[in-house]
C-alpha cells in the first residue's frame, strides 16, 4: 500500500484512505492492458483480475469500496469503456466486494 503522503501534498484534503497497485506496469501486465485498450478487448479484463486475485485479497479490508480510475469523456467516446472499470468490475465480481462506477 502507497503512502499518501508520498503521492498527495499534504495541504489538500485527504478524499483516499490508500491505493494498492499489485504489479508494475511492465511485461505480461502491461501487453495485457495495452490490447484491452488499443486493441478493443475488454473481455482481458476478467484475466488480469485472475492475475491480481490474490494480491487483492491480500490488502482488500473489510468494508472497502473499490473506485475505478476516471477516464475523460471524450477519450471514454472512442474508446467505448473504460478499461479500469472493466478490471474493477471483473475483480470485484470475483470476490463479492464493493465497487463504484
Amino acid at each position: 500500500m502507497w503512502d499518501m503522503n508520498e503521492v498527495a501534498s499534504p495541504t489538500l484534503p485527504k478524499y483516499v484512505d490508500g491505493f494498492d497497485a499489485p504489479y508494475l506496469y511492465e511485461g505480461v501486465v502491461k501487453d495485457l492492458i495495452t490490447s484491452m485498450k488499443f486493441s478493443d478487448k475488454p473481455e482481458y479484463a476478467k484475466a488480469l483480475a485472475v492475475l491480481m486475485q490474490n494480491k487483492f485479497k491480500e490488502t482488500c479490508r473489510e468494508g472497502v469500496l473499490v473506485l475505478p480510475v476516471p477516464m475523460h469523456r471524450a477519450r471514454l467516446q472512442k474508446r467505448m469503456f473504460n478499461q479500469s472499470a472493466e478490471i474493477v468490475k471483473a475483480l470485484c465480481c470475483r470476490d463479492k466486494v464493493r465497487y463504484d462506477l
